[in-house]
């Protein structure tokens, strides 16, 4: 969380930011906001409350996992950020069989989505990757159309179950 509060810090001084914590329990909550000393105005949100926040953000501070294709999913523009045990990054690392950490980037096979993970994960580089799309258009949006490419992959909006949707992605790559 540390980093992540640095960059909302850093982002105040150019921007009139207003954040948003989509957590999981009401007991994270104190955590999140503890590391803010009140500096930066925020509010908590539990559950699906997440995607109505989600959907009105301008930008997506986001750890890698599912709620990225949540986020995606809104329309919102995002940079990823992670930070991990060094021992465990390093075990993980080794042992890891795709370059990136976020399931947008990992459907389409490239970085659209920035992913700023363990050394890059620092309050300066989360604060201007985050400047960036605040303050271009179309970079945002591109972001957002290449998502959307992303989630149609995987069925998004098509109608069909999800377990219809799986079959077929199983049958479309690896029973050829």
């Amino acid at each position: 969380m540390k980093p992540f509060a640095g960059a909302l810090k850093l982002l105040k001084t150019k921007y009139n930011i207003f954040a948003v914590f989509a957590l999981n329990k009401k007991e994270d909550a104190e955590h999140a906001t503890s590391h803010l000393q009140g500096e930066v105005p925020y509010v908590s949100v539990i559950g699906d409350e997440r995607l109505d926040a989600y959907a009105i953000a301008d930008i997506a501070l986001a750890k890698s996992g599912t709620n990225t294709l949540e986020i995606a999913a809104c329309g919102t523009p995002m940079v990823v950020a992670y930070k991990m045990n060094w021992i465990s990054y390093l075990y993980i690392k080794s042992q890891a069989l795709i370059k990136n950490v976020c399931l947008i980037n990992i459907l389409l096979e490239k970085e659209v989505i920035p992913e700023l993970v363990q050394g890059d994960c620092t309050s300066v580089n989360i604060a201007n990757s985050l400047a960036q799309y605040l303050s271009n258009d179309i970079l945002s949006e591109t972001q957002v159309k290449a998502s959307r490419k992303a989630l149609g992959m995987i069925g998004f909006e098509s109608g069909n179950k999800s377990s219809v949707q799986a079959a077929d992605i199983i049958a479309r790559k690896y029973l050829r």
